[in-house]
């Protein structure tokens, strides 16, 4: 996550969570009820500009609220527990996506070149973990995505990732292990995971020197619950037993694409009067895509197709940044309609667990979120389309929609942050995975503060975001 800095100085303590990625922006009112059922009408489509989803944090007197790498710490800010009521609609559509999103191509649209396949579901037994599975990776695999989906409220990862050489790339065990983040991130991992509730996935190649090799892979898949009194305490997981449903996408190419395109697929909210009908040929929208579309063509990503959906009424305000991840899995569950490509939700307002203090301007569903799941809790990046707030004595001013979207897409695409905010010492130092992205590297669009304004992308991240399968290899698109 990014956060954008605003005038009032300060800093808001962060905790590095599990997957999702969470912006600070406009903050304010109560969610409007769950809409479980969320639909997608697709009224119209668009094409010819570009917008990959990137969601920033701009504190009002916070100076440095990390994009909380995982929405693990914050969302847990509850106790954790399920609202029975709530949860049983979300179980609904999200088992829905489970067990019938998954496809080929032919099926849904899903996917360009390989598309994505159904593996066989695995139950978890002690410290909620499955047993070992096995995948294979047919030749002329670039890179690919494993996906593990459960209850929304479940959080979930990958353990003992190992290629058809034995070389172990997810250490098994690393989350207890893990003493830097406290199991939220696999920062010594050679493939960088991080955890997200509902539905997460991991890329390979995130990093330099992973290879993609064909053969069979092996993987064990971990879930948990967790509970949390504040953002700024650790968490505490309790074991989850039940099924965990599985899924690889591939991109099919001969090495890492030099050139890809990203289709994009907006949902909105009727905020500040754009729906699906009026953002199609609003101005305003038009210059965020822009944006976005210079930001993606220094990474050598072109944007395809841009497509424009209504949400129901009721989601122009809501809670992605919550411990029941009620209203973030629904709006995944709105994208089942959609073909492939990197949806967001563009609201008026994703409402604040830090108060006065920071708001929340937008969150990716993971790093990487879902790849080619439609229908999948955090399927999605929402953004907050407002203008950032006054707060803290300082002024608000515009929100760079643009910016935030191709920061939170990064994100979404498999990128971590160049440089984690350390809070003077009192956090972890952290960096990410990369070995061409000097550290700090203000001017670099996945630095921690959005304030710093870095739009630059450097090769390695661009090799990352175009490994993702959800963006299609130049020359490939419309499948293998």
């Amino acid at each position: 996550m990014r956060r954008a800095k605003q005038r009032g100085g300060g800093h808001l303590a962060t905790t590095y969570a599990l997957g999702a990625l969470v912006v600070l922006s406009a903050c304010g009112v109560d969610p409007a009820d769950a809409k479980v059922g969320a639909t997608v009408d697709s009224d119209s489509a668009a094409s010819g500009a570009d917008g990959a989803g990137a969601i920033d944090v701009s504190g009002g007197a916070s100076d440095g609220a990390i994009d909380l790498a995982i929405d693990g710490a914050i969302d847990g800010a509850g106790d954790g527990a399920i609202d029975g009521a709530i949860d049983g609609a979300i179980d609904g559509a999200i088992d829905g996506a489970i067990d019938g999103a998954i496809g080929s191509d032919a099926a849904g649209g899903l996917g360009g070149p390989g598309g994505v396949q159904p593996l066989p579901s695995q139950e978890t037994f002690g410290k909620g973990k499955t047993g070992a599975f096995a995948f294979e990776v047919p030749e002329g695999t670039a890179a690919f995505a494993l996906n593990a989906m459960a209850e929304p409220h479940v959080y979930l990862t990958f353990e003992a990732l190992t290629d058809p050489d034995g070389e172990v790339l997810i250490d098994d065990g690393w989350i207890e292990q893990d003493t830097v983040t406290g199991g939220q991130i696999c920062v010594a991992c050679k493939v960088r995971v991080a955890p997200q509730q509902g539905a997460a996935a991991v890329l390979g190649p995130n990093a330099p020197g992973v290879v993609v090799k064909p053969g069979t892979w092996t993987a064990r898949a971990r879930a948990w619950t967790q509970t949390q009194t504040s953002a700024f305490a650790p968490p505490k997981k309790a074991s989850w037993k039940g099924k965990v449903a599985l899924s690889l996408a591939r991109q099919v190419a001969a090495s890492p694409p030099a050139a890809s395109e990203l289709d994009i697929n907006l949902f909105w909210s009727g905020a500040h009067g754009l729906t699906a009908q009026t953002a199609s040929v609003d101005v305003k929208v038009a210059g965020w895509l822009q944006r976005l579309a210079e930001i993606y063509a220094a990474a050598g990503i072109a944007l395809g197709t841009v497509r424009h959906y209504d949400l129901e009424p009721g989601w122009e305000v809501v809670e992605a940044v919550s411990a029941n991840n009620a209203d973030f899995a629904a709006l995944g569950a709105a994208t089942a309609a959609a073909p492939a490509g990197l949806c967001f939700a563009m609201v008026r307002e994703i409402t604040s667990p830090f108060g006065p203090l920071g708001a929340v301007l937008g969150v990716s569903g993971g790093i990487p979120g879902p790849v080619l799941v439609p229908g999948a809790a955090r399927a999605i990046v929402a953004v907050s389309i407002s203008d950032l707030p006054e707060r803290g004595g300082g002024g608000g001013g515009a929100h760079d929609v643009g910016l935030t979207m191709a920061h939170e897409g990064g994100h979404y695409l498999g990128l971590f942050h160049t440089t984690e905010n350390n809070f003077g010492g009192f956090g972890p130092k952290l960096a990410d995975p990369l070995t061409d992205t000097p550290n700090p590297a203000t001017n670099n669009l996945m630095h921690f503060d959005g304030g710093s304004g870095g739009a630059g992308l450097s090769g390695q991240q661009g090799t990352v975001m175009r490994s993702n399968p959800v963006a299609v290899p130049v020359g490939n698109k419309g499948g293998a």
